[in-house]
């Protein structure tokens, strides 16, 4: 399960609820609404985790949350063949948490009618009760663009991480419309989606630099659709610039060497074109420009503090000097002879202190600020031969292409992408870390392949060994 997200989530007040309980909510919301749906809710709760590090579920109770409103009501709109509304039952999966909150969501196997709108809806309307709900599937079931587009809405009012549509076949799906809300998903999984190189191409287009998208997910599953090389080719595009993406599955696609070559070559060293480079020094400008503001916001700050202080300071010195009513002069001999020397510790200390000021100043503002984040940025920017250059993509560490039609051209390509990015990698972007090539037509026995996964195998230790060793060191 993931972890809760810290995201403020808007809240719909005009359909406040102050029950927290998945039952009473939809109860509730139903009247309102006079929905025709009846919703029967599997509760399962969390026990632990298996050996294998699965999380292990176990049946609380199952019961019918919530009947059918009238028949024939006239308050929803029914997109598919009948004629009439009639009473539609589905079956959702609810799992708690040992302290009883709403972690998962799911609805399942509704494959002979489609998922009504008004089910999205109500759920858009209850969602803000469940700040620990992470993750939402609708799974194995019958959808249509409208519930695409009421999804993106409710996830505006949600702190859901996790999305899940796995076999809900859409023609010309419009799941890209997920990633343009300004919502921190994390994870999407779309397997057995009917998704050809269209729409593909307009996912990927999501997950580029700027993008909302690119800065958020994380693992992107696409297995078992329709995807070839010019799907593999947006994707390819995309990973030229997002510093996210961490897993990306592709099996069972249709991806030949073209597309995976494609892929292949972002990981590698690759040359930034001019436009590339004119932006990439405008965003340094940019973020050179915003550090310096904030840094004189500091200098100010501490300047203000410094002077506060030191009034407070002569303040207090001219109390104990008129606290003293005499005062031999002998006393005032030796402060006229060593006035000069006072003078002169007073310039080193004024000196100092505003070094001392400029440095704390320096740092809060990087603090503030943070690096210099940018797909361009200093750590992966080199210049070769007056040309400037990326090293490329080492921000993705998993990537699956089994079961497409790669052969051993691509091998050879993935053999240098390893090698390369061994050179580069760090704890930080450690490069990729695991490849599955199973299912395609590559040799039997192949030394490339032999090196690659021994490679792979090699670097993996490593950095467990690294995280080992930095976990006993704290």
């Amino acid at each position: 399960m993931s972890p809760a997200s810290t995201r403020n989530v808007p809240s719909n007040d005009k359909f406040q609820l102050t029950d927290s309980d998945l039952e009473g909510c939809l109860v509730e919301i139903f009247k309102r609404f006079r929905c025709p749906v009846g919703v029967t809710v599997d509760e399962y709760q969390q026990r632990g985790k298996s050996a294998s590090g699965n999380i292990v579920y176990i049946v609380k109770r199952k019961q019918t949350t919530v009947t059918p409103a009238t028949l024939h009501t006239v308050s929803i709109v029914m997109e598919h063949t009948q004629k009439e509304p009639k009473h539609i039952y589905l079956a959702m999966k609810a799992v708690y948490d040992v302290q009883h909150h709403l972690v998962e969501l799911m609805i399942t196997n509704s494959q002979e009618v489609m998922v009504p709108r008004m089910i999205i809806q109500v759920l858009s309307n209850i969602i803000a009760n469940y700040p620990l709900l992470t993750k939402f599937e609708i799974k194995n079931c019958y959808i249509d663009h409208n519930i695409v587009h009421d999804f993106k809405s409710m996830l505006l009012y949600s702190a859901i991480t996790d999305v899940c549509l796995d076999d809900c076949k859409l023609n010309n799906a419009n799941y890209e419309v997920i990633l343009k809300a300004p919502t921190i998903v994390k994870n999407l999984s779309l397997c057995r989606c009917n998704i050809s190189d269209p729409e593909c191409k307009e996912i990927a287009a999501m997950l580029r630099y700027t993008e909302l998208a690119e800065n958020h997910l994380v693992t992107l599953n696409l297995t078992s659709n329709k995807i070839g090389d010019e799907g593999a080719k947006y994707l390819a595009d995309a990973l030229r610039t997002n510093r996210h993406l961490r897993y990306l599955n592709l099996a069972d696609n249709v991806i030949g060497d073209e597309g995976a070559i494609c892929i292949f070559r972002h990981l590698l060293e690759f040359p930034l074109t001019h436009d590339e480079n004119v932006e990439r020094r405008r965003r340094y400008i940019l973020y050179l420009k915003k550090k310096q503001e904030i840094y004189a916001e500091c200098i100010n700050k501490l300047n203000t503090t410094t002077l506060t202080t030191n009034i407070l300071k002569r303040e207090k010195s001219k109390r104990k000097l008129m606290s003293h009513t005499t005062l031999s002069s002998r006393e005032g001999s030796y402060q006229s002879h060593n006035r000069h020397k006072t003078v002169v510790k007073k310039i080193k200390h004024v000196t100092q202190d505003n070094t001392w000021q400029n440095i704390k100043a320096e740092m809060m503002a990087k603090d503030i600020l943070g690096p210099f984040e940018d797909p361009f940025g200093t750590t992966s920017f080199k210049i070769i031969d007056d040309y400037p250059f990326c090293i490329g993509n080492l921000t993705l560490s998993y990537l699956n292409l089994a079961y497409n039609n790669l052969t051993y051209q691509s091998l050879k390509i993935l053999l240098n992408v390893v090698e390369h990015q061994m050179i580069y990698s760090t704890q930080k972007l450690c490069g990729l870390m695991k490849v599955i090539l199973d299912g395609n037509p590559l040799p039997v026995k192949c030394e490339e392949l032999s090196t690659i996964q021994q490679i792979l195998k090699e670097h993996v230790n490593s950095i467990t060994n690294k995280l080992k060793n930095r976990t006993a060191d704290d």
